[in-house]
């Protein structure tokens, strides 16, 4: 009797230590908008348990006075609209999880490969801000995710890679630059 109480106990604890052992992974969507200097609404969507696809359109925003003999030529708030598609890959969700932390709303580290695109479309409070190009740019990029209650989130990172500038009119010009990536915002999400 007492051999089968203690193979009943031994079961039971293996079941129950399998049940709690749940993998790790990202939400299957999370639809928000995030705000620093500009606004952003995006969708990320699961491909596999810690790699998801994220989409943006947003505006990047700000105060821009450009100096010129000792004088502020040209000065006015402007906004320059982007559009942008990347792959993030979480990779320290399970360890969080392990350690009892939150991996609520995809809240983790992740590597990222970003496909960004700035079109010719400037707007501005000021008629003379009207040299604006295009361009497309692909950053590999760390950053991490957290959430901060139910809705809101933070999300941090940095990347530097590639980009090209093009002027389509009077005629088509290209340059090849480096790139840098600045990730700071504040969020909501459903």
């Amino acid at each position: 009797m007492k051999k089968l109480i203690l193979i009943i106990l031994v079961i039971y604890s293996v079941i129950s230590q399998a049940q709690e052992t749940k993998v790790a992974s990202v939400e299957n969507r999370i639809y928000g908008v995030q705000a620093s200097l500009g606004l952003w609404s995006y969708g990320e969507f699961k491909l596999d348990n810690t790699i998801t696809l994220r989409t943006e359109v947003g505006m990047y925003g700000g105060y821009v006075a450009y100096k010129m003999m000792g004088f502020y030529d040209e000065k006015g708030f402007i906004f320059i609209p982007e559009i942008s598609i990347s792959s993030r890959w979480y990779y320290n969700l399970h360890r969080r999880h392990l350690k009892g932390k939150n991996i609520i709303s995809n809240s983790g580290n992740f590597w990222s490969l970003r496909l960004g695109y700035v079109p010719n479309l400037l707007i501005s409070n000021n008629s003379n801000f009207t040299k604006n190009e295009s361009s497309i740019d692909l950053i590999p990029m760390w950053g991490m995710r957290r959430a901060m209650g139910k809705h809101f989130d933070f999300e941090l990172g940095l990347g530097v890679g590639y980009a090209y500038r093009f002027v389509i009119k009077p005629k088509f010009e290209g340059k090849h630059t480096p790139s840098i990536y600045i990730l700071l915002r504040f969020g909501y999400h459903s």
